[in-house]
């Protein structure tokens, strides 16, 4: 007992400490020394992952040294404390938000002043045993995109003087709903309406709202994009009108419009269609790209498939 109050007062002295430790009444073997006397494993949550809402990792680790080791955590928000956490997405760590500098001491000037007096724990654990913490990453991160982000978690090995690693966790960021373009069946031709459908459908796994504004409700539910050797096709004014980009030139139209939000759920679509010849002034004949996206409840661009239209005389 008089060993673990030293060691909690030191750690009160010396700040945060992230390592196990051995009994001190353990046999020192010099080959064991070389390996980490504890593994961690990371598991990513169940469901997809989503912005916007907590992303709740879990991190287990287990004493893999064959004898009792003493795990010293600090309270509160021990889980957090407890380890190294990076993620990264792109190979750049993703910036951190205040919390995480709080109490890993990287405090920058403009930060809150937030003093927190906290207290430290040794628990032993057995040899094999695990525990698990969870770890909500938004409390860390400030995770503003989706995308494929890599997760690596850490904490000293005191006594073998090392940094033991997990897993690298791999972690793909989803939009709630997706969006597939379909082209027109059979040849394309200029001169013709060029009739498209566009399919959303819920991949939340939960119910979604959407709203959509009528009248014109296809195309105005989708920021809609055709391009001919890489430059934006010439738009017309109906496309600049449900736009708000109108030229000066451009006939005045006032549209009183209204907007209706409906319930979605999970697994289930609805398609719209589209005529791009209400949209751009398709004049030519050749190869045009097509991409069609929306905002969703986050404020970020969700982007459905790439279409290639081959547009012939």
């Amino acid at each position: 007992m008089e060993w673990i109050n030293s060691f909690t007062m030191a750690i009160f002295l010396f700040g945060p400490c992230c390592f196990a430790q051995t009994p001190p009444n353990a046999v020192s073997d010099k080959s064991a020394t070389l390996k980490p006397e504890f593994s961690l494993v990371v598991a990513p949550p169940a469901g997809p992952i989503r912005l916007g809402v907590a992303i709740n990792v879990s991190v287990t680790v287990t004493n893999v040294s064959g004898k009792e080791i003493y795990w010293a955590t600090e309270s509160p928000d021990t889980p957090y404390r407890a380890f190294d956490i990076l993620l990264k997405k792109d190979g750049q760590k993703v910036e951190t938000t205040v919390f995480h500098r709080k109490i890993t001491g990287t405090q920058r000037p403009d930060d809150p002043a937030d003093v927190e007096l906290g207290n430290a724990t040794v628990s032993p654990i057995p040899p094999g045993k695990s525990f698990t913490l969870s770890i909500d990453l938004t409390r860390l991160y400030q995770i503003t995109e989706r995308g494929a982000f890599t997760l690596d978690v850490g904490r000293y090995d005191e006594d073998t003087k090392t940094a033991v690693h997990s897993n690298t966790l791999i972690l793909n960021i989803e939009p709630e709903f997706s969006i597939v373009v379909t082209p027109p069946a059979g040849p394309i031709r200029l001169g013709m309406p060029i009739d498209l459908s566009v399919t959303v459908t819920n991949i939340s796994g939960k119910v979604i709202y959407w709203e959509a504004e009528s009248p014109d409700t296809a195309y105005r539910a989708f920021d809609i994009s055709l391009k001919k050797a890489g430059q934006e096709v010439e738009t017309t004014v109906f496309y600049r009108k449900i736009t708000s980009t109108q030229r000066p030139d451009d006939p005045a139209d006032v549209e009183v419009g209204n907007a209706t939000v409906s319930p979605i759920a999970p697994g289930k679509s609805f398609t719209f269609d589209l005529d791009l010849k209400r949209l751009y002034q398709i004049k030519l004949p050749g190869e045009y790209t097509l991409e069609v996206s929306c905002y969703d409840d986050t404020k970020t661009s969700v982007f459905s498939n790439t279409l290639t239209l081959n547009i012939v005389p």
